[in-house]
């Protein structure tokens, strides 16, 4: 098993240096790790005389980056003698947070091939590593196991079907089970692992819902809310976040009948890119600006979102939202609109999704397949209903305290390791 792993990971690292001839994303991947072993040697040069111990977080891309965040914080807050070292495999993550302030390192993950797993740890040199959801490389984790690095994931979920699982990779789920603990969202993944003589593991949540209660705690930048304030004044706000074409064909014929009823409707695509941007502006001609032409006096009733980071913000100025997603490959982030009391909408594929069946249970989540499934949801919430909000709270109240969980287990690890100098 692992010999055909090895060769598969070489096959496919060796192919995505191909692609980079021809794929941007692919490019950027390869580029992003060129010199990557020069570039820790010059980071642990300065750092040669500290004794710091080293915990070291790993996230696939941006979202698996939020997931662990709240954690990471916390151990900055209450351990700041420890160096916190992260790591990202896709371009995703490391161009938005290659900066990031809370960690001492940030760096490309290069590859899962042996001699790069001897050079990475050998530089890298953690004492502990967090993996956050997934991103199984199984030569690494074996590494660690013979170095006696203690290594957790949190934020794992396992359906039946998860190829960990399947008969075949017995043994590729036995490396991944020599992990200290597998923090799992949901009680069916656990059961599964137990299922399979794995019971190293303990229900911890999603450390998403930690991350959205606390950035809608943050403060918007004045700028943005002024702006907003002005669009948005005292009518009902729709926000239409991450959306695709497939999703819009299904919105627009109920998106003009609630603009006719004094709806405002703000759109936020999920590719800021240009053709998008002139497809919304042709749904909704006459009656759209893009935010970076918007100005308070404006007369407009859609404001098309045409720059990154701005959603999660958005959707606390908003009344009711739709996530997109969920008519392609799957719904994207249904916590940042959920979290500011919103109820939420989203396209029928959902399924890997485990917050749409708990929000569809708990009375504010709706799955929707026609333009007439969201007509009727505007009517529903054209008025505010204040019994709603106070479940969306009560869910967060109960959901929320994941990486509070882990960094409980952690906190032991943490503390045996002593002060520099002592």
């Amino acid at each position: 098993m692992f010999v055909l792993y090895t060769i598969a990971v070489r096959l496919y690292f060796t192919l995505v240096h191909l692609a980079a001839c021809c794929r941007r994303d692919a490019r950027r991947w390869r580029d992003g790790r060129k010199h990557w072993r020069e570039k820790l040697v010059q980071w642990n040069d300065r750092h040669a005389a500290s004794a710091r111990p080293r915990i070291w977080f790993h996230a696939s891309s941006l979202g698996e980056f939020e997931q662990g965040r709240t954690l990471m914080e916390i151990v900055r807050e209450k351990h700041p003698d420890w160096l916190i070292m992260l790591s990202f495999y896709s371009p995703s993550g490391y161009d938005r947070q290659k900066n990031y302030p809370n960690a001492d390192c940030v760096a490309y993950f290069p590859s899962d091939i042996k001699s790069e797993v001897d050079s990475w740890l050998e530089l890298w040199r953690p004492d502990i590593a967090v993996f956050i959801k997934y991103d199984f490389w199984f030569e690494l984790l074996q590494q660690l196991d013979q170095r006696r690095v203690p290594f957790f994931f949190i934020s794992a979920i396992f359906r039946p079907n998860h190829y960990l699982l399947l008969p075949f990779a017995k043994r590729l789920l036995d490396r991944v089970m020599r992990a200290r603990c597998i923090f799992v969202q949901d009680p069916e993944s656990g059961k599964l692992l137990s299922a399979r003589g794995h019971h190293n593991h303990e229900l911890a949540g999603d450390t998403r819902v930690d991350r959205v209660l606390r950035m809608a705690g943050e403060a918007l930048d004045p700028g943005v809310s002024e702006k907003l304030d002005a669009f948005c004044g005292a009518q009902r706000i729709f926000v239409a976040g991450s959306t695709w074409q497939r999703d819009l064909d299904r919105l627009v014929p109920a998106m003009h009948s609630a603009i006719a009823r004094g709806w405002k409707c703000i759109i936020a695509p999920h590719r800021v890119s240009e053709d998008d941007l002139l497809r919304i502006e042709r749904h909704f001609a006459g009656t759209c600006l893009r935010w970076s032409l918007y100005q308070p006096g404006n007369s407009c009733q859609v404001l098309a979102i045409d720059c990154i980071g701005l959603l999660a913000g958005i959707y606390r100025k908003g009344h009711f939202a739709y996530v997109g997603g969920g008519f392609s490959k799957g719904v994207h982030n249904l916590l940042e609109p959920a979290v500011h009391g919103l109820p939420v909408c989203f396209g029928p594929r959902h399924r890997k999704f485990p917050e749409a069946g708990r929000f569809v249970q708990a009375g504010f989540g709706f799955s929707i397949e026609t333009a007439d499934d969201l007509a009727a949801l505007f009517t529903r919430f054209e008025t505010e209903d204040r019994n709603l909000r106070q479940q969306i709270r009560a869910y967060f109240a109960q959901h929320s305290g994941a990486s509070e969980k882990i960094y409980k287990t952690l906190k032991p690890l943490l503390e045996q390791w002593p002060k520099p100098g002592n």
